[in-house]
């Protein structure tokens, strides 16, 4: 559905630095984004750019944190935003392997 005010209040639940709380919100943000392609290369709508700052803060996220639960979370949070993007992803994955 890409609400944003889902993925707001999703975010700051993320945020509390939980475990357990940041896997579930981060999997549930996924699921809010689902097949949005937020992030990529060819998003271009002003939604999609507001998303795409979202999924950097994302990314961002999980490189600071420590949880190994909210790691795991955030990329399949990422996983189900690129969901039947293809080719559309690559570049994500490209920036995710380095």
């Amino acid at each position: 559905s890409c609400d944003l005010e889902v993925v707001s209040e999703l975010k700051e639940l993320l945020y509390t630095d939980s475990a357990v709380a940041g896997e579930a919100a981060s999997i549930a943000m996924g699921m809010v984004l689902v097949g949005s392609g937020a992030g990529n290369a060819n998003s271009t709508s002003a939604s999609n750019e507001e998303l795409g700052e979202i999924v950097a803060e994302l990314r961002n996220y999980s490189r600071e944190t420590h949880h190994e639960k909210i790691i795991r979370g955030i990329a399949i949070c990422l996983a189900l935003v690129n969901y039947g993007q293809e080719e559309n992803a690559d570049a994500m994955i490209e920036e995710m392997r380095g």
